[in-house]
This record gives C-alpha cells, structure tokens and sequence, in this order.
C-alpha cells in the first residue's frame, strides 16, 4: 500500500496523476513483497523471490532504466524489475538513488551520484546497478537523501581503501 502525492507514480496504482491520495491505495501487481523503502518520489521493494522492483520517477535513473529518448522511461506507475541486480536480501531508496544489498553481501548503487552518494568512486549517474567500492560482508544498508551506509561485520578494523573527495576545506581568510 502507498499514500500521499502522486505527480511521477510513485504510488504505483497505475496511474499518474498529479493529485495525491490520504489513504493508502493497492500498489498494482506487486506480491509477495518482503521489504519496501520509499525514496523522492520513487520505491523499491524487495519481493520474496529476492528480486528488486521499483516504480515512480526516474529522472536521475533510479529504475535503472534509460530517462532518454528515444526507448527511455521518464516514470513507471506501476512495479517494474531493476535490471542487472542479482538475488538480494534488502533495499535501500535514497533521495534519488537505489541500492540493493546482494545476498552475496555485497552492495550495488544506481541513480543519481553527483555526491559520490554510490559510493563507486566517481560522481557519475548510473542507469546500470554498480558495485560500491571495497565492501563486502555488509549486513544491512540505508539511504538518505545523498548519502548511504552499510553496516559490516568484522572481526578486526574494516579493510576499506579511501576515496578522494570531492570536497576540500578552504579556510576564511583573516580580513582584518
């Protein structure tokens, strides 16, 4: 079930409008659905045969679908598979980006990256789900507006390689 605003789909009652609804109304053709995570007008679920399905916007890719013209999607109101991910055992929306936590207990990113948000060692936006950089084992992820993290177990420090940022600390100068 789903609620609220309805401009790009993301309700995924097969239809798009641009009004909202303040009830819950069905999400069309989705079963056996095991975990869900609402992102920025976008959802992913995650369905008990470990498969990733998303519907809503997909202006920044976060069906891992092609938004281009022509053969690309702008939305889906209704579930449609995330291709390219593997059997998973969770999702994680962010603002306008997916993960999906393989079983393997690796962690693949798509969508919007312009903050390094997919942690694969570039600002780039993905349509293709793509592996995050130097994790595995991870147990479970979350994902914020442009920003995610993944817990890991470990029996030591975590062996993680850094990634330059694309920040850097600038100080004010004294203007006397």
């Amino acid at each position: 079930m789903s609620w609220g605003q309805n401009g790009s789909g993301q309700l995924g009652s097969g239809s798009e409008t641009s009004s909202s609804s303040n009830v819950p109304v069905a999400v069309q053709g989705l079963t056996g659905a095991t975990q869900i995570s609402a992102g920025n007008e976008f959802a992913l679920t995650l369905v008990a045969k470990g498969t990733v399905m998303g519907w809503g916007d997909n202006g920044f890719n976060e069906l891992a679908q092609s938004n281009g013209f022509p053969g690309g999607i702008s939305n889906s109101d209704v579930p449609i598979d995330i291709p390219g991910v593997g059997p998973s055992s969770a999702v994680a929306a962010g603002g306008l980006f997916g993960l999906a936590l393989l079983t393997s207990g690796t962690v693949l990113g798509w969508g919007d990256n312009a903050l390094g948000q997919l942690g694969n060692g570039t600002t780039t936006t993905e349509i293709t789900p793509t592996a995050v950089s130097g994790l595995t084992g991870v147990q479970a992820i979350s994902a914020g507006s442009v920003h995610a993290a993944a817990l890991i177990s470990t029996t030591g420090p975590p062996t993680l390689t850094s990634t330059p940022s694309i920040w850097k600390v600038s100080h004010t100068p004294d203007l006397g």
